[in-house]
């Protein structure tokens, strides 16, 4: 059966590369049972250190299907299980690649050693993870963060 859930994540621009690519930061906050969980989890990050220094729609909250082969009944309880890949270069430039979740951890394996032999993930053969995640009872930045300051982004932003 395919049960939905909300991811949700803060993303802000810190500038471009000398490439001209967008450099930005992103922030995993939680996956949550229902959309309206997840809004009442902005309503308390918007306040904290690093959050209220950006606008509201740096908050994104995107809708995920889990496919689960048994019925579940409370969707808050549910652990799942997702499978990314992530590299930097020499500029700075980040390329995460975050799949959707998978109901277990063989499944999130078993999709990885599908993908390993191909384009990009083959040159980075070890930048692979699979992280479980609790529905409704984990969230990150709980205290906020810090930005970047000027001294930390020289020479990865353009002139």
């Amino acid at each position: 059966m395919l049960y939905y859930f909300y991811y949700l994540y803060f993303e802000y621009e810190v500038g471009k590369n000398k490439h001209g690519h967008i450099m930005s930061n992103e922030f995993d906050i939680g996956y949550f049972s229902t959309r309206a969980k997840a809004q009442e989890k902005i309503q308390f990050y918007k306040n904290l250190s690093g959050f209220k220094n950006h606008p509201l729609d740096c908050f994104k909250i995107k809708k995920l299907g889990v496919k689960f082969e048994t019925k579940i009944k409370d969707k808050s309880l549910v652990d799942f299980f997702v499978l990314s890949h992530y590299y930097s270069d020499n500029d700075y430039f980040d390329y995460p690649t975050v799949f959707p979740p998978f109901a277990t951890e063989k499944e999130a394996k078993e999709k990885m050693e599908k993908i390993k032999n191909e384009k990009p993930f083959c040159d980075y053969p070890d930048e692979f993870a699979i992280n479980q995640f609790e529905v409704d009872r984990y969230t990150g930045w709980t205290e906020g963060f810090r930005e970047l300051d000027d001294v930390e982004v020289e020479g990865m932003l353009s002139p």
